[in-house]
């Protein structure tokens, strides 16, 4: 009888552990998570972060604490500065980080976290993809107040391979369509 209530409470630790690990995928804290849990953090984690916070946690991104000298590496070099253009270029306002959440880091995020996206040790190159998926590669800032950001392809814009690559992440879905310009109009009869 004893053996069963061990194991009872063996499987009650790993609800426990799995509920708590998916709120913080929910809340952009799972890089966190898993660097306290002394697990290794995959590239899309890092993601994760930028995809499900607020504005107060990016802001106070920087006051985090990591285990592993990895972890520490990548949000010196990945998650405090994108968080800090990130919260910069959405002004304060909740509902322009939202938006760009919405429209381009949670496909971002979903597509590395399925294993279609670059994966490598860099996170320089991965700053520079979730820039470009942002529209920010080409050094123009997004349009916030008035629609969505411009797509991240195009000519000239400095960074083909990393436009391929965020072409590749984000799909055809990763073209943005300005308000009011909405689908395309039936050819009139």
């Amino acid at each position: 009888m004893r053996s069963h209530w061990r194991r009872s409470g063996e499987v009650e630790d790993h609800a426990s552990d799995l509920g708590r690990e998916s709120e913080a995928y929910l809340g952009g804290q799972l890089a966190a998570w898993l660097d306290h849990h002394r697990h290794r953090v995959p590239e899309w984690a890092w993601v994760n972060a930028l995809s499900r916070s607020g504005l107060d946690d990016l802001v106070a991104v920087d006051r985090l604490t990591w285990r592993s000298r990895r972890s520490r590496t990548w949000a010196t070099t990945f998650l405090q500065p994108l968080a800090a253009d990130l919260a910069r270029h959405c002004r304060g306002s909740d509902q322009s980080l939202a938006q760009l959440q919405r429209r381009f880091l949670w496909p971002l995020e979903a597509r590395m976290a399925a294993g279609r996206g670059p994966f490598g040790s860099d996170p320089a190159q991965l700053a520079a993809i979730v820039r470009t998926a942002l529209g920010w590669g080409s050094g123009r800032s997004a349009a916030l107040s008035d629609g969505y950001p411009p797509p991240p392809i195009g000519r000239g814009l400095g960074h083909g391979r990393i436009n391929r690559i965020a072409l590749s992440i984000l799909g055809p879905a990763s073209v943005a369509r300005r308000p009011g310009n909405g689908p395309p109009k039936p050819p009139k009869s």
